[in-house]
């Protein structure tokens, strides 16, 4: 197996990526870059499977009986497994086989659609738990993929993956819903199963043209992990940065719309989560951008400010504060969780890339889950209302304190 010859040369001879791999394939060039496509979109159509429950869940609640123990299963069955599978494939050797396990992971989110579109509770919770090891499956691999296949370009857009399929399952199913109505249980997991084997089919095609490349880049490793740069800043920062950015995500999907309901807010409950996930991903996608202009920022103040605007919005009956606040925290944490990834994975060869990458995801999205269900505890004892005021408020006092210590804009480049 070829090895580096120093942590900062993620590539042979030290060439681009992208350059590195165009040379082993006459027109590698246009065809990895077509890989580099699928791969994102393939991950993203992952994740907007995952999120398509949301707008679902009342009508499972009115069609199956859903209890608000049920409705917590399907986060616990997705959640679960898939951190187990993440932290499985946390290794860079297991990333040598990036396009099996992705084609791997369409196939199961396609079985797992088929699971969830019976509609009864054991199936439901069945087909979660199968979204979890597809999700697993495909997080590193669909990183390692992209950046082989884009360079350091693709850094960023494995890391926007995750809430731009967030916004397009959840306004997908919506759509489903609108359209449908209650067959839209059915209807939505019908159609996104067609996408993941159309997907299956174009990544297939994609992977065999590219496959001398592959097998070349993938089989570069680091093994003098951790990466081109060590210390806390580069290290745990970036990890606790983007754990706080999806303990907040998690929190305010759950928790929000309710808590805006008991506070009546009917605008916010509406607009209040569409608006945060939106910002998300526009934070995400308009990083580099951003980068250029406001180097020194971070996603963390904002997320603070948005998190105090929520809490405001709610405290004084402002539908307008409430709904600002939750875009300026969508905003802050889309960014966050963006820049800790690339900072995580900053300077790695692909197959390391990968491996961080499902290790990051394994970690937020284990942290995401225990603070939603401290959450779920804490509310027992102080009711929703108390229990989402003390858990955003500790997120926003905590985002606010790290903010001087947490990477920036700047630091993804170069």
């Amino acid at each position: 197996m070829p090895h580096l010859s120093a942590p900062n040369s993620p590539h042979p001879k030290g060439l681009p990526l992208a350059a590195a791999s165009s040379s082993l394939t006459p027109g590698g060039g246009r065809l990895l870059v077509a890989q580099g496509v699928v791969g994102a979109v393939s991950f993203s159509l992952l994740l907007a499977g995952s999120n398509a429950i949301t707008p679902l869940m009342p009508i499972y609640r009115t069609m199956l009986g859903f209890t608000p123990l049920s409705m917590s299963l399907t986060f616990v069955s997705y959640v679960g497994v898939m951190t187990v599978t993440l932290l499985v494939l946390s290794r860079p050797s297991m990333m040598k086989r990036s396009g099996f396990l992705l084609l791997g992971a369409l196939l199961l989110a396609a079985a797992a659609d088929a699971m969830l579109g019976v509609a009864a509770e054991p199936f439901v919770l069945t087909g979660r738990a199968m979204s979890g090891v597809a999700g697993g499956l495909g997080t590193g691999a669909a990183a390692a993929l992209v950046v082989t296949s884009l360079g350091h370009a693709g850094r960023s857009v494995s890391a926007t993956g995750n809430l731009v399929g967030a916004i397009v399952g959840t306004v997908f199913a919506q759509a489903c819903v609108a359209i449908y109505a209650e067959e839209a249980v059915h209807w939505t997991y019908i159609l996104h199963a067609i996408a993941c084997i159309a997907a299956a089919g174009a990544l297939t095609i994609v992977l065999i043209a590219c496959r001398t490349a592959n097998r070349e880049l993938l089989s570069i490793v680091n093994p003098a992990l951790p990466r081109s740069t060590t210390g806390l800043r580069s290290t745990l920062m970036p990890l606790a940065v983007g754990c706080m950015a999806w303990c907040t995500l998690s929190t305010s999907l759950v928790y929000l719309p309710t808590y805006f309901a008991e506070t009546r807010l009917p605008q916010a409950q509406t607009f209040g989560t569409i608006a945060m996930l939106t910002l998300s991903a526009a934070a995400q996608l308009g990083s580099p951008w951003a980068a250029r202009r406001l180097p020194w920022a971070s996603g963390l103040p904002t997320m603070a400010l948005g998190i105090a605007g929520i809490l405001a919005g709610a405290r004084l009956g402002w539908d307008v504060l409430a709904i600002a606040g939750s875009a300026l925290t969508g905003a802050g944490l889309g960014a966050s969780h963006r820049l800790g990834l690339v900072m995580f994975t900053k300077g790695t060869p692909p197959a390391d890339h990968g491996a961080l990458s499902s290790f990051y995801a394994a970690t937020t999205y284990l942290i995401a889950g225990l603070s939603v269900l401290g959450s779920g505890m804490l509310g027992s004892v102080l009711g929703l209302e108390g229990s989402v005021l003390t858990t955003f408020a500790v997120l926003g006092t905590a985002a606010a304190g790290l903010a001087w210590k947490a990477p920036r804009l700047r630091d993804s480049h170069g």
